[in-house]
């Protein structure tokens, strides 16, 4: 730390006691207790963001379903709102560059992942200048995409010991367990705990849980399932492998009362790929899922007014209409393959009115009525052009890739996490199997849970060396002999 950086610290050591010490007493002095009552609260919260920015990181991934619905302030007219979770993502990263600065904090080179997220949202925020709502777009840009690449962010830099990605399987587990209980009794209750009055779910008769739509609960359940699998394989002591086994049973079950038939697809091939890179699971993997689905299938058969489930298994309406939205938006893209039409809440619905096909003799009129296209991939097509497409997919290619270079580096040493890495890729592909039926600018949360764990890979693999160490340091027999792979 050289004399400059150790010169500010200690002025701001001394200055902001005394700040805060004229502060208290004005407000003292003037009898305004409310104000005094916020001010001191949030001193605590920053003062406990600056210690330990990691758990404000991981009290988000457990609070953020619920705290969204409550925690909004409004700036104004033009201004994106103040949520719990833009609150939470910017104050965390204002401080891990605030300690960077101050050579508190050593920060990761940046890779190439964050590269193309930086050009993404570049040529997203200037796209947005041509459109008409832009505080609505900017704020789905914001949660959509910016705050998850944030995540990436923090999570790569924050999270560079064992114990932090311990810390952080077990804190999904916590989260999964709770919004599968909190699915599962919305499913036979009607009862929607956290849920304020007047958000209705979009999604009647299936297990949504505090998101109000069952293709993100559905999802982001399936990710803690993976996630709690890995922290379940980790355990050795019976007691917490029992606790473990009831959470990963529940968490089955919720995403099967979601309703959701991408999920569940999903789902069962990323247990399929866990089996194959680990045949140690193959039979809990393949046998665990299977069982599920044919139990629940059979229960709810056998009870009274479950025609919905029926229905929604085998209604073939919506498949109809997706193809037709398909066709819909490959036509509407040819009019701007290059830069799309940009980015907006409303952008492919206005650029496809005049596009509007049909395919394989399904009426047009399937493709009518809805905003997006109910494609990720597709959405972006149209809304960013062959570019922003390209720029979008290399952010999930690099990253995979390189761990799949890190998975064969670690072959033969030592690396505790070296699994981690195939429940990755299953957790991907949960993720992108996911997004080939919905759109994920309305998902901040399975977006962001998606990247934070993409996070945590890439600060393995940035930092491989020093989790190799301490891999060695703590193993009683190291593995003996070298691996022929190069980095």
């Amino acid at each position: 730390m050289n004399n400059h950086s150790t010169y500010i610290r200690q002025q701001v050591g001394w200055l902001a006691p005394l700040a805060v010490a004229l502060l208290i007493a004005v407000m003292v002095l003037s009898f305004k207790w409310l104000g005094l009552a916020m001010i001191l609260l949030g001193i605590g919260f920053f003062a406990f963001l600056f210690v330990s920015p990691l758990a404000v990181l991981l009290i988000w991934l457990v609070l953020s379903p619920i705290m969204d619905f409550y925690l909004r302030l409004s700036l104004g007219a033009g201004i994106p709102d103040i949520t719990f979770t833009r609150g939470v993502v910017v104050g965390v990263f204002f401080v891990v560059l605030m300690q960077s600065i101050f050579r508190m904090r050593r920060l990761w080179s940046i890779s190439p992942t964050e590269k193309s997220m930086l050009a993404f949202s570049a040529m997203a925020l200037f796209t947005l200048l041509f459109m008409h709502n832009t505080t609505q777009d900017l704020q789905l840009l914001l949660d959509g995409y910016i705050v998850p690449f944030i995540l990436f962010f923090l999570a790569k830099n924050l999270i560079q010991e064992e114990k932090d990605i311990l810390h952080l399987l077990k804190t999904g587990a916590i989260a999964g367990s709770y919004l599968a209980a909190v699915g599962t009794l919305q499913f036979f209750t009607n009862i929607n705990l956290f849920v304020p009055e007047g958000f209705e779910s979009i999604h009647e008769n299936r297990a949504t849980g505090p998101f109000i739509n069952a293709v993100q609960y559905g999802g982001v359940v399936s990710v803690f399932f993976l996630s709690t699998f890995y922290l379940y394989t980790l355990q050795h002591r019976g007691v917490y492998r029992t606790i473990l086994v009831f959470s990963l049973l529940l968490m089955a079950l919720s995403v099967l009362l979601s309703m959701t038939r991408a999920s569940w697809g999903a789902l069962f091939l990323a247990c399929i790929l866990i089996a194959i890179f680990i045949p140690k699971y193959k039979n809990i993997m393949i046998k665990l899922p299977i069982f599920l689905l044919t139990g629940g299938v059979v229960i709810l058969l056998m009870m009274p007014g479950t025609s919905a489930f029926q229905e929604r298994a085998f209604e073939l309406g919506p498949i109809y209409s997706r193809l037709a939205l398909y066709a819909t938006g490959l036509n509407t893209a040819l009019d701007n393959p290059l830069l799309g039409n940009g980015f907006g809440r409303y952008s492919f619905f206005e650029a496809s009115r005049d596009n509007l096909v049909t395919f394989s003799g399904i009426s047009e009129s399937l493709g009518l009525g809805l905003d997006v296209p109910h494609n990720e991939f597709l959405h972006m097509l149209v809304m960013l052009g062959g570019v922003g497409l390209w720029l979008y997919i290399y952010i999930y290619y690099y990253t995979i890739r390189s761990s799949y270079i890190l998975y064969q580096y670690t072959e033969g040493k030592e690396f505790k996490f070296r699994k981690f890495m195939i429940f990755f890729w299953a957790i991907s592909m949960v993720v992108i199997l996911n997004s080939l039926v919905a759109d994920f600018i309305f998902f901040t949360y399975f977006n962001g849970l998606y990247f934070l764990i993409a996070g945590t890979v890439m600060g393995m693999i940035s930092g491989k060396d020093k989790f190799l160490y301490q891999s060695d340091s703590a193993a009683p027999h190291p593995l003996s002999g070298r691996s022929d792979t190069t980095w």
